[in-house]
């Protein structure tokens, strides 16, 4: 029953969880507890930071994260090894920083969201090819209807058949890119509406280390 009780979790946090456990997904990564999986990226080559842990046998036992490719590769990463503290307290400096210009952020969201996530455009090419899809279906009808009731050659027929067949095909594959194409800005501006509603709820600084915002307010951090 929806709407009984005041939620354990905020609805823009719960949608943040199940997009950011979507991405993961769609990045082919299993979807994990550990904060920093999936989020940090390696500026040289692009490659996913991952946890490691150095002298695991001794007492100068250590975990650091680092780009996973970087002794994969013909040329090394140069990008550094982080320790967690350090992306603790980089993303405090990042929020911070964001939130000290939240009006301008929120504006400028809503700008994006307007003008890349807009669909109207799309929505009347679709129309098209739909509207042309239906001509070429019943041309085809009319087509095999034309050749079941007068003699002609049926070379000729095959190729008209086929000629109708790759203008409906055209339309049909055209009306697809443009339906994911949609579906993609759709999304987009669901998670840009999530990231907007979620930002002016927040406090405007904090002093310590925060793993809900972290998850719902960043998507990849490049270093």
């Amino acid at each position: 029953m929806e709407n009984s009780h005041e939620a354990i979790i905020a609805t823009e946090e719960f949608e943040a969880v199940q997009e950011e456990m979507a991405r993961r997904k769609e990045l082919g990564r299993a979807y994990s507890d550990k904060a920093f999986h999936s989020k940090i990226i390696c500026g040289d080559c692009g490659g996913f930071y991952g946890r490691k842990v150095w002298h695991s046998t001794d007492e100068y036992k250590s975990v650091i994260f680092q780009c996973n490719l970087k002794f994969k590769n013909m040329k090394r990463c140069a990008t550094p090894t982080l320790t967690e503290d350090e992306i603790k307290q980089s993303f405090l400096v990042a929020y911070n920083d964001l939130m000290g210009n939240r009006s301008t952020v929120l504006a400028d969201c809503e700008l994006i969201r307007q003008t890349l996530c807009d669909t109207t455009t799309l929505d009347a090419e679709m129309q098209q090819e739909q509207d042309e899809m239906i001509v070429v279906s019943e041309l085809m009808q009319a087509h095999i209807k034309k050749n079941a009731s007068v003699a002609q050659s049926q070379e000729a027929y095959a190729l008209e058949t086929e000629r109708i067949e790759n203008r409906y095909n055209a339309a049909f594959e055209h009306y697809t890119a443009l339906e994911t194409e949609k579906e993609k800005r759709t999304r987009k501006s669901k998670e840009i509406g999530t990231f907007i509603t979620t930002l002016k709820k927040q406090p405007l600084a904090i002093t310590e280390w925060n793993e809900r915002l972290w998850i719902t307010l960043l998507d990849t951090a490049t270093v």
